[in-house]
């Protein structure tokens, strides 16, 4: 049984919607908003997801956004069904987040079932596969709409037949037994009083008249019908009810009816005293005693639904017959193989004038395009996908006449799920080809003038960050325009001229901007220049700045020739100052240490301790940014989920004793007092990650260090029944108690006066708790202002695994006792060639496929493979289908896939790989997984 979730805040529709899917047999799951839907997902395991857009604390489309990210949740088919977000675009967005059906209330019970069944037999079908683009064009959800709407009202319409029909047999059923009592005077008065009883609870309106047709009884519901009280409808009283419009023919046929003697049927109108109108069907039949007839018996059905209906249908059809006769892009309809079945009449202005609807209808479409190729890639699309969005073509719609055209379509499928034919439609793109070639002629114009300028433009983005520089530029600063941009914001500008942020600030309030600013040169060197900058808009609506930088050294230099004299002594002071201030600043920096010791490092004539200094300056600045770029990147890492453990025996003690003899040095140098406490019990083991664990140490103890100036610093563990605590502990500066939760946030540093100048981007402690929770535990904090703090980390212990005799995954060597036969899928060559190299020295036989097919072709010419290394990003082939097919036809031969995308692991094995092997991976890691599946 299939379980389905709903998120809707709309009870009525939750309701509705799970009485529908009840009735077909569906286990149903609700939700009032995304908060909730997203737990119950995650706790219950869907088989298919149908949300609402709109709705409080999270919207539907940031629940399917968070399910699509969730490598567990992302294969489930995610529906849309709303009312509100009916836009095109709304579609179109919902689609590219990986929804697989775009539903628009309100929608009939059988065609959601049927969206149901087909969403549920696709994921069986292609589990794993990611939804496509559904986006229509307005045309065809209108028709569609329009079909759906029709269907309805037929079905309300036989409905409606029914209930006359079952309403007529109970008339006439009711018209025998009042004829049978008439024929027994002495049963005449339980007779009325049984006429009387069905007639006013009966839900149709009932009358009766005498021979001449004058009305004598109305029941109840006639009366609400007609708008008029018993007495008033009395005789011929009831014409006066009677639509102005309806009351000379109803009048004329009911007196011919009774001349006649005959059945009457009529349908008419009653207008109330408010103005309301009422359709109703009338029928009566000649009440007959004996062989006379002794009055008229009649019944009154109201039918305005029905007629409101079919005014509705008649008016949906006009609008959507208007559309389809006035629509600007071209709508077509053809079968599979692409006989034109219909085209709109828009068809005459995208040819113009070459052609009319009439001239195409049971043409051949793949006719009229001018190239080939176009045709056999169109065709090839909606054969694979099903659907061609926005897809260039050139049509030939008479000759000499090549309109180039931008075409959408899609199949339309059969009740059996079989395509029945192709929907589309063609838009008119000259104009946009004129223009975009016009943009290209004046982006080349520009670009040459660009490029052959003698003054030095860069183009960047508000924030600083540079895009593109001309040669002169180049020239200017001593880069290559690699090398300028990939420098970071502003970082040709010497920072500490004060003149820069009146420049950004007058940029920010104008648009432009002129000045002049200290800029820096590949060497080091600064040089004062003219700026002038101008904020614009590109073709996207990005906002980018053009910036001209002119050199003004040697004006500078000519203008100080004139007063070197006179401000000497001052000139002087103020060189030693800038000159000072400069050398601080390139010290301060990282990567301006990296860059200025690289360059001395090339200097002969430095001795061997000074060269090894600079190398250890250049290494320690290379680790600072390198803590801090591995930092960003964890931190990336576990909010996208894709952090993995590795888990293995950690023999405490070592780890302790590691963890001191590393800070130790620090600690002398810092004089700062520094010891551990023991675990009580020795040669302890626990099972966890060991890298996890000492990273998130390392950074209590970083932390610790930092934030002590003096004092003592303690580290240790201790021991209970369930839980393994570690602590660090010392007598820094402390922490504010309403800071203690916000420590760790991401690049979060608790800002006191004290600690403003300590260096990190505030990402250590939020790594460590992140790290925590994955292995099952938790981080405490206790602090006070000015007495320190303490740091506990609590983990669970693990029972620890069975362990296997005979070769691991740790072995660093392959011994078997014959000639091993591997092959290695790989388009890589430079990856075949390390396995191959690793290999060397083994008893393994390697043999290479650039792809999957050639893999396939491999296996089936090649005796005695042993074992297949199957890469899953291959041309041609992928490793995906390359398994299925070799795993069908050599079961006996265990495929191993190599993959760097963690997210790869789940399909891999569903195509039937036995195991994975991430990238990059070690000699060990490579020989264990070998030796894992070859017990030779």
């Amino acid at each position: 049984m299939a379980r389905v979730l709903i998120a809707d805040d709309k009870s009525e529709n939750l309701y509705l919607l799970k009485a529908i899917l009840e009735a077909e047999g569906y286990e149903v799951i609700s939700a009032r908003n995304g908060a909730e839907a997203l737990g119950l997902i995650r706790t219950n395991l869907p088989d298919l997801i149908i949300s609402d857009v709109l709705m409080p604390v999270m919207d539907g489309f940031t629940l399917c956004r968070e399910c699509k990210k969730d490598t567990v949740l992302k294969a489930i088919p995610f529906l849309f069904y709303t009312a509100t977000y009916t836009d095109p675009k709304d579609e179109e967005f919902a689609l590219k987040l990986g929804a697989e059906k775009y539903i628009i209330k309100p929608q009939e019970p059988d065609d959601f079932l049927k969206i149901i069944t087909e969403s549920l037999r696709k994921k069986k079908a292609k589990p794993g596969k990611k939804p496509g683009d559904n986006k229509q064009d307005e045309a065809v959800v209108l028709k569609e709409y329009n079909e759906v709407l029709i269907r309805k009202i037929e079905e309300k319409m036989l409905q409606s037949e029914r209930s006359e029909k079952e309403l007529r047999q109970y008339s006439e059923k009711l018209e025998k037994e009042i004829i049978e009592h008439k024929k027994s005077e002495m049963s005449l008065f339980e007779s009325q009083q049984l006429f009387k009883t069905l007639t006013e609870v009966t839900p149709v309106g009932i009358f009766r008249t005498n021979p001449k047709g004058e009305t004598t009884y109305v029941n109840p519901k006639w009366c609400e019908l007609s708008g008029l009280k018993p007495e008033e409808a009395l005789g011929n009283g009831w014409i006066k009810a009677l639509h102005p419009f309806d009351k000379v023919n109803v009048i004329r046929n009911w007196e011919k009816d009774i001349r006649f003697e005959g059945e009457s049927n009529a349908e008419y109108r009653f207008l109330h005293e408010n103005g309301d109108t009422v359709w109703v069907i009338g029928r009566a039949v000649p009440e007959i005693i004996g062989d006379k007839v002794v009055g008229y018996i009649g019944t009154i059905t109201d039918i305005t639904g029905r007629k409101k209906s079919e005014e509705a249908l008649r008016g949906s059809e006009e609008k959507y017959r208007r559309i389809f006769e006035n629509v600007q892009d071209v709508y077509y309809e053809t079968t599979v193989d692409g006989i034109i079945l219909e085209v709109s009449p828009s068809i005459v202005t995208l040819s113009r004038g070459a052609v009319g609807r009439e001239d195409l209808i049971g043409k051949q479409m793949s006719d009229y395009y001018s190239y080939p190729d176009e045709r056999n890639s169109f065709i090839s699309m909606i054969s694979d996908k099903g659907y061609v969005m926005d897809f260039e073509v050139s049509l030939a719609v008479s000759e000499g006449i090549i309109v180039p055209c931008s075409i959408s379509s899609k199949l339309v499928y059969d009740k059996n799920g079989d395509p029945e034919k192709i929907v589309g439609s063609l838009r008119d793109i000259t104009l946009r080809k004129e223009a975009l070639n016009a943009l290209r002629e004046s982006e080349e114009m520009y670009r040459s003038i660009y490029d052959n300028s003698n003054i030095a433009i860069l183009l960047t983005i508000p924030d600083g960050t540079i895009l593109s520089v001309n040669d002169c530029a180049c020239r200017l600063f001593g880069r290559t325009e690699e090398e300028i941009c990939s420098l970071g914001r502003n970082s040709l500008v010497d920072l500490s001229d004060k003149r820069l942020d009146a420049l950004l600030e007058q940029r920010r309030k104008t648009g432009k901007a002129s000045g002049e600013l200290t800029f820096i040169k590949n060497d080091g060197s600064t040089f004062q220049a003219e700026v002038s900058s101008v904020s614009f808009r590109d073709r996207h609506g990005n906002l980018k700045t053009s910036m001209t930088v002119r050199d003004l050294t040697e004006q500078h230099k000519a203008e100080a020739d004139l007063i070197r004299e006179k401000n000497k002594a001052e000139e002087s002071d103020r060189l030693k100052t800038a000159f000072l201030h400069n050398i601080s600043h390139e010290i301060r920096t990282p990567m301006n240490a990296i860059v200025g010791f690289s360059a001395l490092l090339e200097d002969p004539s430095i001795d061997e301790a000074t060269r090894a200094s600079f190398i250890e300056t250049i290494i320690n600045s290379s680790n600072h940014l390198l803590s801090i770029i591995t930092e960003i990147i964890e931190i990336s890492n576990i909010e996208a989920g894709i952090i993995k453990l590795k888990k293995q025996n950690v023999e405490v003690d070592l780890l302790m004793h590691n963890l001191y003899d590393q800070f130790k040095p620090l600690a002398s140098r810092n004089n700062i007092e520094f010891d551990m406490t023991f675990c009580p019990e020795r040669d302890f083991i626990v099972f966890t990650d060991n890298t996890k664990l000492i990273q998130i140490l390392s950074n209590l103890l970083s932390n610790a260090f930092k934030f002590t100036q003096n004092g003592k610093i303690r580290m240790g563990c201790r021991k209970t029944e369930n839980e393994l605590q570690f602590f660090v502990t010392d007598t820094g500066i402390g922490i504010a108690h309403d800071q203690l939760e916000r420590i760790f946030d991401r690049f979060y540093q608790v800002e006191h006066l004290e600690t403003r100048h300590f260096e990190g981007t505030g990402l250590g402690l939020s790594i460590s708790k992140a790290y925590a929770e994955l292995l099952g535990g938790r981080i405490k904090v206790i602090s006070e202002i000015g007495k320190g703090s303490e740091f506990h980390l609590i983990l669970p212990i693990e029972r620890l695994p069975d362990i296997i005799p005979g070769r691991t995954q740790t072995d660093t060597e392959l011994n078997f006792s014959r000639t091993v036969k591997i092959l290695i899928a790989e388009d890589n060559i430079n990856n075949f060639n390390l396995i191959k190299l690793l290999f060397k020295k083994t008893s393994i036989e390697t043999l290479h496929a650039k792809n999957g097919e050639e893999a396939v072709n491999i296996c089936k010419s090649e005796k005695n493979i042993d074992l297949v290394l199957m890469d899953l990003k291959m041309p041609e082939m992928d490793g995906y289908e390359a398994t299925e097919i070799i795993t069908k036809l050599y079961p006996q031969i265990p495929v191993i896939a190599q993959t760097a995308f963690i997210t790869d692991r789940e399909k891999a094995l569903n195509c039937g790989c036995k195991d994975i092997l991430n990238k990059p991976f070690s000699k060990a890691e490579l020989f264990g997984m070998v030796a894992k599946y070859l017990k030779i």
